[in-house]
Order: C-alpha cells, then structure tokens, then sequence
C-alpha cells in the first residue's frame, strides 16, 4: 500500500514511477493518491496497469467514509 504515491516528487521522477515502477510492481499494490495527484497524462499512462479503482468520500458530519467504484 502506498500512500499519496507522487507527493513530493518533481515531473521527471513522477514519470519514471508511472511508467517504469507501478506497472510492473504487482498485481496486489494498492495505491491512495489524492484528487490532483494521478491525473491527465500521468493517468492515462497507468490506467492500463490498474486492476480496480475506488474513490473514497468522507462525510466530516456523519464521520464516516464511503467507497464507491470508479476514479474521481
């Protein structure tokens, strides 16, 4: 599991992880990226590796979250 996998890291390194790491890393990888982080190019670029995506909705009044199939 790997969370908020491009965070901190500049362009060229974001790509070399997208391309290079991620899709051949394992089937059992579970990645949490927020809403701006795996977006445009970076996703379709990954898209082909994914298995399965969810979105992750937390409601601050109920304090619960929800999980709904699909990526934002």
């Amino acid at each position: 599991m790997i969370d908020t996998p491009l965070g901190r890291l500049d362009g060229k390194h974001r790509s070399k992880l997208i391309n290079n790491y991620f899709p051949k890393a394992s089937s059992q990888v579970i990645l949490l990226s927020t809403d701006e982080e795996i977006t445009g190019q970076y996703y379709a670029q990954l898209k082909p590796a994914i298995c399965r995506e969810y979105h992750i909705s937390y409601n601050e009044q109920e304090q619960t979250s929800t999980f709904t199939e699909g990526y934002f």
